[in-house]
């Protein structure tokens, strides 16, 4: 079980190898932002910030939060985190909850065990998802049912609002070819994974799921409708990460493989029946917008869905987005040469983005470009993943 170990908000400035972060805000906070770092073993920890109204960063008082963890989620009470398998032959499959405290600090509460096996470490937490209403915690877990060959699967929980505890609700149908993150459709009632590590995909078929009156996540069986027209040697069309935005519109970053050796990378635009959970598109291979961006992609809307960054291998791009109608560049890439791997929005018009290379950015984005916050980037030594709690 972990345990919190206070530390002094200068150790948090000096894991900082560029910008240093202000020790004091006048400003109200806006977002609480956290991060799982592993700067070395035995020293793995939560680093916590507030983020005031230009964006700027002010180290939460208590962090760094000692933590063996990988990926975090919040549902505005709760931060939960996976548990780091391989760090350590001591540290078996766990979900850890802690309470976000009134200044953003956290408060251990509990853990979950994961594992179905705990010898052969059976359902290995990884990426962690909400629900829209932060009652139900969806787990992408490996290893499921201990089988000889690694297959995937998401795990449901339910959280008790009152303690943090979690109960094990459902595991969908294992599969090697189940990927992550997960989607969630904007009426809460549906659920899609779509491959957003790699150019691995498995035809044009989501994994999909309906969620059930209890939060439990149900397989259903779902097509991907490839848009209209093929390029000239045309081989073939993966996808390579989605986004849902307020009002069941979905983006999927699209890859067209060319026999000469060439690609395409597109963003089409789908549209989620209510009631199904089906897609259908007129996105076609001429009015797609291309990107920037190359591959290993990771996406996602703003609160409002009026704008959608993209983020992988090549830096991070962000377009203006009008529900069904297809997405528009309004910004090149405003990060480049590096590996983008998460992206968070706040409410207050703040796009946060962690690269391998270049830390934590720090964006202010509107209708008409993007901006980078006062004291952005900052160079979290090994930041493993993030976490952005709007206020």
């Amino acid at each position: 079980m972990l345990s919190k170990v206070t530390t002094s908000i200068c150790l948090a400035s000096a894991l900082m190898s560029g910008t240093a972060i202000a020790a004091t805000s006048s400003t109200s906070p806006v977002a609480y932002v956290y991060l799982a770092s592993s700067v070395n073993n035995g020293n793995e920890h939560i680093l916590g910030y507030t983020a005031s109204a230009d964006g700027h960063l002010t180290p939460i008082p208590g962090s760094p939060f000692y933590a063996l963890v990988q990926y975090l989620a919040v549902n505005g009470k709760y931060l939960f985190a996976s548990s780091a398998p391989g760090l350590t032959s001591q540290n078996p499959a766990y979900l850890y909850s802690y309470l976000i405290e009134p200044n953003g600090a956290l408060k251990y509460v509990g853990a979950t065990n994961t594992e179905t096996n705990s010898e052969n470490r059976c359902n290995v937490p990884y990426n962690l998802d909400f629900d829209h209403t932060g009652s139900d915690l969806y787990v992408y877990a490996s290893y499921v049912g201990c089988t000889v060959n690694p297959e995937n699967a998401y795990q449901s929980f339910s959280v008790n609002k009152y303690t943090g505890a979690l109960q094990d609700l459902y595991t969908s149908i294992p599969s090697a070819s189940v990927t992550s993150p997960l989607v969630i459709s904007a009426n809460n009632k549906f659920a899609y994974a779509f491959q957003g590590t790699g150019y691995m995909a498995y035809g044009r078929t989501p994994h999909a799921y309906q969620r059930q009156s209890g939060g439990e996540l149900m397989d259903i069986a779902v097509d991907l409708p490839s848009p209209a027209g093929d390029p000239p040697n045309f081989q073939g069309l993966f996808h390579a990460g989605a986004a849902t935005d307020a009002s069941d519109h979905m983006a999927v970053f699209e890859i067209y493989f060319l026999s000469n050796g060439g690609g395409a990378n597109r963003i089409a635009t789908y549209t989620i029946n209510p009631d199904t959970g089906a897609l259908s598109t007129s996105s076609t291979f001429t009015n797609m917008p291309a990107s920037l961006v190359a591959s290993n992609v990771t996406m996602r809307f703003s609160p409002s869905g009026s704008l959608l960054a993209v983020g992988g291998s090549g830096g991070l791009q962000i377009f203006s987005s009008n529900g069904a109608a297809q997405e528009k560049p309004l910004t090149g890439l405003i990060i480049k040469n590096d590996f983008i791997t998460q992206l968070y929005w706040d409410n207050a018009n703040h796009l946060y983005a962690l690269g391998v290379n270049s830390g934590l950015h720090v964006f202010t984005v509107t209708a008409t470009g993007a901006t980078e916050a006062p004291g952005s980037p900052y160079n979290v030594q090994a930041a493993i993943s993030l976490i952005v709690q709007p206020k």
